[in-house]
This record gives C-alpha cells, structure tokens and sequence, in this order.
C-alpha cells in the first residue's frame, strides 16, 4: 500500500511537471512561428513599415480576431488564414485598413466565397467602394472548357484522348503534349 502511494504521487509530480514543460513549450512554439509567419509576410509585402524582427507580437494576436470578424469569419485554412493574417500584420504595422492589399479585396467581393458571417460595411466600403459583390458561387462564372481542349487536341492531331488526357492537357499543355509526342 505504501510503495503504491509513492509510485502514484511520484506520477501526479512527473504529470505536473510535463504539463508545465507542454506549457512552455506552446508558448514559444506560437510565439515562434507567428515571427516567421510575420517575416514571412515582411518579404512577401517588401515594405519598410514591416521588418524582420516585428516585435508587436501581442498587437497582432489582438488584431487577428477583429480582422477575422471585419471579413465575415473567414475560414482559417489556407489561404485565407494567410489573407486575415497578412492584414492583422498591416494594420498593426500600417495602421487599420490604411493598405488593403487585393486578396482582401477579392475576399470582400465574394471570390473565396460567401463568408459565414456579414463582412463589416466600413471595411468594405473602404476595400472596394460601392462595386458589387458577387452573390452566387464564383466557380459558376467559369465557361464549360473540356470541348474547347479536345477540339485543340484533335486538331493537334490526338484525337479521342481519355478524360485525364484531356486534364492533363487543360491544366500544363506544353508538358502534356510533348509527353504525347513521345508516347503515342
């Protein structure tokens, strides 16, 4: 009974121990990789206002979730997780809503898709204007092409190609043309 007792608080002691090292652990880990997700934008944006080393962390953090209601929730899944981010980081860094850069733009006018929630009407005001927002699903806007490449492709003398030919050559046609070249 005894041995017991000690085995089992020599565990609780172990399991408080880790949880206070998991602890720590995440901190550094989010405040880590937030800094690279931040430099990762100071490089992609290329402007002196944002820098290597941007040391508002915790403004960004704060930024974030008003940045994700501004845009109606978006999902945070790439890219628009990248798109909420890159603006909390512009805001802080340039002032709100001072830049919008055109992936905002594009969100706010329905091109990702309907939001979950309203997109802040200051905000979009202030993103695009008075121009319309798309309101029905954006892939609908996209003409029908599998004619259009089989056409070509029978006229590049490969007639009657499966459908994944056809795709093949739909999304990269120089390489899948030349691979028909050498293999048919």
């Amino acid at each position: 009974e005894g041995v017991r007792k000690a085995v089992e608080e020599a565990l609780s002691q172990q399991e408080e121990e880790l949880e206070a090292q998991k602890e720590e652990y995440l901190k550094t880990y989010t405040a880590s990789h937030l800094q690279e997700f931040i430099d990762g934008i100071a490089d992609s944006v290329n402007t002196p206002y944002i820098s290597t080393g941007f040391d508002k962390l915790d403004e960004v953090l704060k930024e974030m979730p008003q940045v994700r209601e501004d845009l109606g929730y978006p999902p945070l899944v790439t890219p628009t997780s990248q798109i909420v981010g890159s603006m909390a980081v512009m805001n802080v860094a340039m002032g709100r809503y001072k830049m919008i850069p055109r992936e905002v733009k594009e969100l706010i006018r329905g091109r990702y898709g309907k939001t979950a929630g309203p997109i802040n009407p200051e905000v979009r005001k202030l993103a695009i204007g008075d121009e319309p927002v798309i309101d029905h699903r954006p892939a609908d806007d996209i003409k029908p092409q599998l004619k259009t490449m089989r056409d070509r492709l029978d006229e590049a003398g490969y007639p009657g190609l499966s459908v994944e030919d056809v795709l093949s050559y739909a999304l990269f046609p120089d390489v899948a043309l030349n691979y028909f070249r050498s293999h048919r």
